[in-house]
């Protein structure tokens, strides 16, 4: 007579294969567990200055935040290694062919949240705020010389028509170029060249002067078409303003 298998049979030898499938690889991951969370810890203990001195800080976190992390690390890979000594001695003292019970996986994995959640909370506490902190910087009160491009007022010249006999006025203005004022009385006149100072045909006159604008008219006169008069130069002042040292 063949003998036949039920049902009932194979599901029980189908769950039986699988548990001893998982106990196998349950020792084999507390090995990995366990000797890579000692090698890891380990590395970890001999070369914290480095690591703390050396590349934390390239990281944005400074010294006490870099051991911190460091602690963190060091209690995540030897809990890991502890529960994978642990999980390896549980597998080899039942057997290889011995299921691993429900509850007994369940401790394992509550042991491994308790770790995560103690290197995180750790690392929490000794560590503080990661971001950070800018020290204020102190507020300073800058002078700057502001200057307008250099204007050319002329009047008169060789080949010129009639208009060239004329009057010509040339504006050189300037403005706060960081937000900040005029010093009073801080206008001035540069002059670059001026064509017969000694009679008097070429001219200027301060005809702005406020804390945000400070404007020079430039004048050449002639009543000799032949003869050109010219002045060139430019306006200037002294520029005050507050920077945190950003400027």
């Amino acid at each position: 007579m063949q003998a036949t298998t039920s049902p009932i049979d194979c599901w029980f030898w189908t769950g039986w294969g699988a548990s001893t499938v998982e106990g196998k690889l349950l020792s084999s991951l507390g090995k990995i567990a366990g000797i890579g969370g000692v090698a890891l810890g380990i590395f970890l203990l001999l070369f914290q200055g480095v690591l703390q001195q050396k590349f934390m800080p390239g990281t944005g976190l400074d010294s006490s935040h870099a051991f911190a992390v460091i602690m963190s690390l060091m209690l995540l890979t030897f809990g890991v290694a502890a529960i994978g000594v642990f999980a390896w001695l549980i597998a080899r003292t039942t057997g290889p062919q011995t299921p691993v019970s429900g509850p007994i996986l369940t401790i394992l994995t509550a042991l491994i949240v308790l770790v995560i959640a103690a290197a995180v909370y750790e690392g929490a506490q000794a560590g503080g705020d990661l971001n950070p902190k800018v020290t204020p910087q102190a507020i300073q009160t800058i002078t700057k010389l502001v200057e307008d491009e250099d204007r050319t007022a002329w009047s008169g010249g060789r080949d010129e028509p009639n208009p060239g006999c004329q009057d010509h006025d040339v504006d050189s203005c300037i403005s706060p170029l960081h937000g900040g004022t005029f010093v009073p009385r801080s206008a001035a006149f540069v002059t670059r060249s001026m064509s017969d100072p000694t009679a008097i045909r070429t001219n200027y006159k301060l005809t702005t002067d406020k804390p945000y604008h400070i404007c020079f008219s430039l004048h050449a006169q002639t009543g000799a078409c032949e003869t050109r008069y010219e002045m060139i130069g430019h306006a200037s002042g002294l520029e005050q303003y507050e920077t945190n040292g950003s400027l």
